[in-house]
């Protein structure tokens, strides 16, 4: 019986074989990246202090529209206060008067002005991730029965300086 070698690899040629498929495979399929990728951190709270919360009774009358201020300077600090105080004097409840604006930002959050008393604002939480800081802002609903008068909530807080991007988002109460 005659065995025809042709068909037969012997064992050094199928080494050389699987040395040269394994090599090809890591030169392919296994690139090592560039650069590293780093996942976000999760994200931190923020440590702030409320200034000021309450509402406005002048129908309007302040010319504050709603909205969410960040505020850098004593000179908008001064304004922002001038015009809380236009019809009524609410300012001289805040916690603090003097800000020192190269340790602290504040952010001022006012929600429109309202048909009746039982509404208000409140900045939840702020909480700081790899690339901005979130302020996380509720509005309740009213319950039982408010009084009949325009107000504005609004709600004041302190927050260390920052230079990253400030973004506010409103939450629902479940």
């Amino acid at each position: 019986m005659q065995v025809n070698n042709k068909k037969y690899m012997s064992i050094p040629g199928q080494i050389n074989n699987v040395c040269l498929v394994i090599a090809i495979f890591f030169m392919t399929g296994c690139s090592v990246p560039k650069e590293v990728i780093i996942a976000d951190a999760p994200p931190q709270q923020v440590e702030f202090e409320t200034i000021g919360k309450g509402s406005l009774y002048g129908a309007g009358e302040e010319g504050i529209e709603e909205s969410n201020i960040l505020i850098r300077s004593k000179e908008e600090w001064v304004g922002l206060k001038n015009k809380m105080d236009a019809v009524n004097s609410v300012s001289q409840n805040f916690k603090e008067h003097e800000v020192n604006f190269e340790e602290y930002y504040l952010i001022a959050c006012f929600d429109p002005v309202r048909p009746n008393g039982g509404y208000s604002i409140k900045i939840k939480d702020v909480v700081e991730a790899q690339k901005k800081i979130e302020v996380l802002i509720e509005r309740p609903k009213p319950q039982g029965m408010a009084i009949s008068v325009l107000i504005q909530p609004y709600h004041i807080i302190r927050i260390p300086i920052t230079d990253k991007e400030i973004l506010f988002r409103h939450v629902t109460l479940k």
